[in-house]
């Protein structure tokens, strides 16, 4: 306002600047001195310079003011000063309590337009001057024109259902089909926006492009409702979800990426996510390996054909070396210009568990049991970057999951790079940045229970994922999967003889039967000398090879019970009399993995 008194005291002396016209000036907004500073008009602000203030960059922040605020700024602070000796002398109380209220209102005013002066700068910041530096050239705007001119860029636009962003285009906008998708492209890589409803208004005086976010997944994707959809899915790309638009959401094993990586924080839903896709193999023919360190995370799997659930360290190291060694077997029948068979054997399916504690498990167990002349890497960590590294033409894959996996809990960097297809939920931005830096920026995190975002080939894809219970996934696969397949406890790699490839990875003692999933590798047991020879329970419980209570009688009672109602007992192989006979082996590996009151 300094520069408005100075303009009408300089022209007080000039016969133009008479007082009806300085008034007329006054009350309207415009310069005193007749001059003006920028194109702003009564009821528009002002974006550039004008008349001989042209050299400036942008216009004085008064003089972008539109009119009618100038006006109201003048006019309020001119009537209280003239007023303020009057009512002072005529009803003081009066004027002070008004003064007293006015100033109150004043600060309340100033603390809201400083906290959104804040937030716009901000906004302006980190959103629109990244996005008009680029578009701004593209439509032919001078760097003289202000973002907010032309961008109307709602501060919500990332969260909120009901985005809508608004680009006034120039006038001689030429609307053909590479420019509409040239000025798209950038708002979308700019501002992060995924799928998004475009409306190109170009008739008229001020043609505009309208954007809003395309309509969301579903807030949740029943098991019910997935049926259909899971059915209906190519046999090498299960359903994970349903995206925006209703676009349903699935990675091809065999063409897009045979690896899926999980990074979701506790309780986004990684055991429901691996339990959907474990499902969909096993209903289709395929084999699952779940290396659970938790013991607890798919115990709907229990008993099922097809599974091979490993729980411990040395079991996770065996399960390994095994799914490897498969591998190894299916690359010599590739060698042997046998890729018909090979396509013909079932798919196989690794889920790695909590991927942070399994693979210091693994480091420590090796560490445990190595001798002098084995090598210091696991073989279990050098198995997983085998099936990583070979994993698409022997129709094996691997589903990773851990909550923040770094390149250590991978077993290394090039490991981890072998996961095209990553999924993310409940991120932070570090996790972000660490395993999906060419998406950026990146979408908000969303709290919605099973929305995650699907990255691959540097596009990410919002997803609401299959949610079921272990009881419908178990249903499932048994209403769906094939009825004559290799049942679970026979071998992945069974096939004809001489198929199989001998194992190059150390396996201190050897399976005790050729039919065993999981080979008892680097625990001693205290099996009998002869590991194959039947025995029934009474003698494993009496002769001390199982041991669950504090007598023998006691332990015999628990393994009667845990026959008839555990659908992971051992299978009995022969019968002396009325007395089942089993494998030893298989009776410790039981023993030592039954879900317990402490577990």
């Amino acid at each position: 306002m300094s520069g408005d008194i100075a303009g009408a005291l300089a022209g007080l002396g000039q016969a133009k600047n008479t007082f009806p016209r300085l008034l007329g000036r006054f009350v309207s907004g415009r310069p005193m001195d007749g001059r003006p500073r920028s194109n702003a008009t009564f009821m528009a602000p002002g974006t550039r310079a004008t008349g001989p203030h042209g050299y400036r960059d942008e216009p004085t922040w008064w003089m972008s003011l539109p009119g009618w605020k100038r006006a109201a700024v003048r006019v309020g602070t001119a009537v209280p000063t003239a007023v303020q000796p009057v009512g002072l002398v005529m009803a003081p109380q009066v004027t002070l309590a008004l003064d007293g209220a006015l100033t109150l209102a004043g600060l309340s005013y100033a603390s809201l337009k400083a906290t959104e002066a804040v937030r716009t700068w901000q906004h302006t910041r980190d959103w629109l001057r990244p996005l008009h530096a680029v578009l701004g050239p593209v439509l032919g705007y001078g760097d003289r024109e202000r973002p907010d001119s032309y961008i109307h860029l709602p501060f919500d636009f990332r969260t909120s259902d009901d985005m809508r962003i608004v680009v006034k285009l120039p006038a001689r906008f030429e609307g053909t089909s590479d420019m509409k998708s040239r000025v798209l492209d950038i708002v979308k890589t700019k501002l992060a926006l995924q799928d998004v409803d475009t409306s190109w208004q170009l008739s008229g005086a001020v043609p505009v492009l309208v954007i809003r976010h395309a309509p969301k997944p579903p807030a949740a994707l029943t098991w019910r409702d997935a049926i259909p959809l899971m059915l209906a899915a190519k046999e090498s790309a299960p359903l994970i979800g349903v995206g925006q638009r209703g676009a349903h959401i699935a990675v091809d094993l065999d063409s897009d990426s045979p690896h899926i990586l999980l990074s979701i924080s506790t309780g986004g839903g990684k055991s429901v996510f691996a339990r959907a896709m474990a499902a969909q193999i096993l209903a289709r023919g395929g084999r699952v390996v779940i290396c659970d360190i938790k013991r607890v995370s798919h115990r709907w799997a229990r008993g099922l054909p097809g599974v091979t659930y490993a729980r411990s360290p040395e079991e996770i190291h065996d399960a390994l070396i095994m799914v490897a060694d498969e591998g190894d077997r299916r690359f010599q029948m590739i060698d042997e210009d046998r890729d018909d068979e090979v396509a013909a054997l079932p798919r196989v399916l690794l889920i790695m568990e909590e991927m942070n504690a399994t693979t210091s498990k693994l480091v420590s167990y090796w560490a445990s049991i190595r001798d002098k002349e084995d090598p210091k890497k696991s073989p279990a960590i050098e198995a997983l970057g085998d099936i990583l590294f070979m994993g698409r033409q022997a129709r094996t894959h691997v589903l990773a999951i851990g909550q923040l996996m770094s390149a250590r809990a991978m077993g290394g960097p090039e490991m981890r790079e072998c996961f095209s297809t990553r999924v993310l939920a409940r991120y932070s931005m570090n996790a972000w940045k660490m395993l999906v830096p060419e998406v950026w920026p990146a979408p908000r995190a969303s709290r919605h229970p099973g929305r995650v975002q699907l990255v691959q080939a540097g596009q990410a894809y919002e997803t609401q994922v299959i949610f079921g219970s272990e009881e419908d996934a178990k249903n499932f696969v048994l209403s769906h999967r094939p009825k004559l397949v290799t049942p679970s406890h026979e071998i992945i790699n069974q096939g004809n003889e001489g198929d199989t490839v001998p194992s190059t990875r150390r396996q201190v003692s050897p399976t005790a039967r050729p039919e065993l999933t999981i080979v008892q590798g680097e625990k001693k047991d205290p099996i009998p000398v002869d590991p194959n020879a039947p025995i029934g329970l009474g003698k494993a419980a009496r002769g001390g090879l199982i041991s669950l209570s504090d007598t023998p009688e006691k332990t015999l009672q628990i393994l009667r019970a845990a026959r008839g109602r555990d659908p992971e007992f051992p299978l009995p192989v022969a019968e002396k009399g009325q007395e089942k006979l089993y494998i030893p082996s298989e009776l410790i590996k039981w023993a030592r993995n039954r879900p317990s009151a402490t577990g």
